[in-house]
């Protein structure tokens, strides 16, 4: 018998019992289809996979490019 799962339900944009905001039913809308566009390596083209650090096919490293691609879904939130 499985156990009861117990947890915080929280409408988007209202306070958790932190006091932290939530997020909004847009900002997840946006982090969603960020995922989901094809990222492709800036050195040989090969399609980025998520949680590649590096090119599977060149091995070129990603880390500047995933922290620019953070950087701007970030300032696209709209975040206080």
């Amino acid at each position: 018998m499985l156990a009861p799962r117990f947890c915080l339900q929280i409408s988007p944009g209202k306070s958790d019992y932190s006091g932290r905001t939530m997020a909004t039913e847009s900002q997840i809308q946006k982090v969603m289809s960020n995922l989901s566009e094809v990222q492709a390596c800036a050195n040989c083209g090969t399609r980025i996979r998520f949680g590649d650090l590096e090119c599977p096919h060149c091995g070129g490293d990603l880390e500047d490019y995933l922290r620019q691609w953070a950087e701007e879904l970030i300032n696209h939130l709209e975040l206080e």
